[in-house]
């Protein structure tokens, strides 16, 4: 974490805008990144409770599901059954097969269950889902960035479609920004405003610039002789390097503070010019931050973590009592289960019971573009 970077005056005489400014924006960049720190460290945290004590019992319930599914399968085979009866217990099987497949992966003994009793194999069945997927897509990114799309070369990979959710994002910013552009024609006024804001970005670059080379100059390693500031300095030149690549004006500063003034006492001699250009680009690096703290959630580690509304975690103790309490409850229905199918269950029964197994793995049907979550 950086020191904290802020403008005073040698006599005590009140601050400048300007240099009120800087102060705020500092306050506000040091406060974002520590937010960031916090959000990442709390979403961890969930996530290594959610591992330690739900992903174990989800397992003992998936399991409890095979050993249902095995257990119809291996009744079919004992006693003989009507067409009808068969077909609905083949249904619920490729039901159970499916809820199995949402959470864990799909084994050898799984697809030749789900083989067995659906027209169509397992792997028919993601080919077409990934196809549809795609065509939906695609259309949506056609209309949302006026921009076509290849996915014949994306197969079924988690991470490629987030990259290219995240693409679809920016590109429909961009689009949204331009097609404004195109439709307002633009005043004398805004032209003007226009190469103000070009002249103040290449200003801004060039004090970046002119302290990145400082720097550069006082840190570079190859001018010590010194075996151990050489190793230090080596060091000192990475963060300067990467300071200036990621246009992160506080971290040079502070660097500039360190090693050239060695403290901030003169940083109120600084020209309001120069401070007010200094101001644009730690908004700017304020904004990214923002930006960044939003994406935090959007990390596919933390999905399980996540309950109807994509931007929010429930509460800690509330998400794991909840999801704890909901494992429990559906591992005393399934164990009930089998202990009908293992119990012979008369004609009545049976049909009882393969109605009550079929409404419980029902399926619930999923828009797949409500699962971007961006619109």
């Amino acid at each position: 974490m950086i020191n904290t970077i802020l403008l005073s005056t040698s006599n005590n005489n009140v601050l400048s805008h300007q240099q009120q400014t800087f102060n705020k924006l500092i306050a506000d960049i040091e406060k974002t990144k520590k937010d960031i720190v916090d959000t990442i460290n709390h979403l961890d945290d969930l996530y290594k409770q959610f591992s330690t004590y739900i992903i174990p019992k989800e397992t003992e319930l998936l399991n409890l599901h095979l050993e249902l599914a095995k257990a119809m399968d291996s009744y079919t085979n004992t006693y003989q059954l009507n067409k009808k009866l068969i077909h609905k217990i083949g249904l619920a099987i490729v039901n159970i097969i499916n809820t199995i497949a949402n959470k864990a992966e799909i084994t050898a003994e799984k697809e030749a269950l789900y083989n067995k009793w659906n027209k169509t194999t397992l792997q028919e069945e993601k080919d077409n889902e990934l196809n549809h997927a795609k065509t939906d897509f695609a259309n949506l990114y056609e209309k949302l960035t006026g921009k076509t799309i290849d996915l014949s070369e994306v197969g079924n990979d988690v991470d490629a479609f987030k990259k290219i959710q995240q693409q679809l994002l920016e590109d429909h910013n961009n689009f949204a920004t331009n097609k404004a552009k195109a439709e307002k024609k633009k005043s004398k006024k805004q032209l003007e405003k226009e190469k103000a804001a070009q002249t103040n970005e290449a200003f801004k670059l060039k004090n970046l610039r002119n302290i990145y080379i400082g720097l550069a100059k006082l840190l570079h390693p190859d001018t010590e002789i010194n075996e151990v500031l050489k190793v230090e300095k080596e060091a000192l030149m990475k963060q300067v390097t990467e300071a200036y690549n990621k246009k992160d004006l506080l971290a040079l500063l502070q660097l500039e503070i360190d090693w050239v003034h060695k403290n901030n006492t003169n940083l109120h001699q600084i020209k309001d010019e120069v401070l007010k250009t200094y101001c644009s680009v730690l908004r700017d690096q304020l904004q990214q931050l923002k930006e960044e703290k939003k994406t935090i959630h959007h990390n596919p580690k933390y999905d399980i973590l996540f309950e109807d509304d994509y931007f929010k975690v429930i509460g800690q103790t509330k998400m794991l009592d909840k999801t704890s309490f909901s494992i429990k409850k559906n591992k005393k229905r399934v164990a009930n289960f089998l202990n009908i199918i293992k119990g012979s269950p008369d004609k009545i029964e049976l049909k009882n019971f393969i109605e009550d197994v079929y409404f419980f793995y029902e399926p619930i049907e999923d828009d797949f573009l409500d699962t971007l979550r961006f619109f």
